[in-house]
């Protein structure tokens, strides 16, 4: 379906770890929001 990307990231901090780990955690519930939506405007519209 779709290709992952994996990157790997040295030197980092524990502090730019964890806020690179949580905006990514953002980020992906963001992406399957706004899928949901998307597909539930597409149910809306199928019943007119």
């Amino acid at each position: 379906m779709y290709g992952v990307i994996r990157q790997q990231l040295k030197h980092l901090s524990k502090v730019e770890y964890l806020s690179l780990k949580e905006l990514a955690h953002i980020a992906k519930n963001l992406k399957n929001e706004a899928l949901y939506n998307i597909r539930q405007h597409f149910f809306k519209l199928e019943n007119f």
